[in-house]
């Protein structure tokens, strides 16, 4: 069966239906509060370098340098720390790079400062 506007008035029924949809869209947006506050904060990066008191070895103690030219040694060193005997064994280092690490500090270095500030709708 087709319903046919003079037995079936649908018009009323669809405006009021519009703009009872209306009135609701009106109230949602209204219920929305407008913000009282935001949180803003700043945010720093860098970049931070330690270069740390240098340790002297004696090539004579280790035998896996011997007969290396001055870059070889040092290219070797810097690829092998972890496994080479520490200069000091007075402090239970177990590797050269472990004694490395625990020296003091000579000079530390902070580099790419960068700055920015941000904001957000609610704290964190």
């Amino acid at each position: 069966m087709i319903f046919s506007e003079k037995k079936y008035n649908l018009r009323p029924h669809l405006i009021v239906g519009f703009f009872v949809f209306i009135f609701i869209q009106n109230l949602n947006i209204m219920s929305e509060q407008t913000p009282k506050t935001i949180a803003v904060f700043a945010t720093e990066y860098y970049e931070t370098s330690i270069t740390r008191e240098p340790i002297e070895l004696n090539l004579a103690d280790y035998p896996e340098l011997e007969g290396m030219t001055t870059e070889e040694a040092i290219d070797y060193v810097e690829s092998n720390a972890w496994e080479m005997k520490p200069t000091d064994n007075e402090y239970g280092y177990e590797s050269l790079a472990e004694q490395l690490e625990e020296m003091d500090i000579r000079r530390d270095k902070i580099t790419n400062e960068t700055r920015e500030i941000s904001a957000v709708a609610e704290m964190f």
